[in-house]
């Protein structure tokens, strides 16, 4: 639990059950921090932001944003994440403990 929420971030956390969910594909530049988002990783969002960056896929670690005030979470964490809020609706191969979009929609 962050001790440090402003009031209305308190009021939406308690309102949402606290239950900290996956929220779409990411991407975290290794370099600067940028974070992209899109609904998959490798889809024609992401790779349209990845090329107006000027980025490519090798820059960057791959994960997740959580509801949690934009967290970034690696695969595995986001595994977890999904395992515990029920979210996976779907397998797909070498997902035992690691997340894929995929496993979600």
């Amino acid at each position: 639990m962050n001790d440090n929420r402003t009031p209305e971030e308190s009021s939406a956390v308690e309102r949402a059950g606290d239950v900290e969910r996956n929220a779409c594909a990411a991407l975290r530049d290794s370099e600067t921090g940028l974070i992209l988002c899109a609904p998959r990783h490798g889809g024609p969002i992401m790779s349209r932001l990845r090329v107006l960056f000027g980025r490519t896929q090798r820059d960057f670690e791959q994960g997740f944003i959580t509801n949690k005030f934009d967290r970034f979470v690696n695969r595995q964490e986001a595994h977890i994440i999904a395992k515990a809020a029920g979210q996976i609706r779907y397998r797909c191969g070498g997902d035992e403990d690691t997340l894929y979009s995929e496993n979600l929609y």
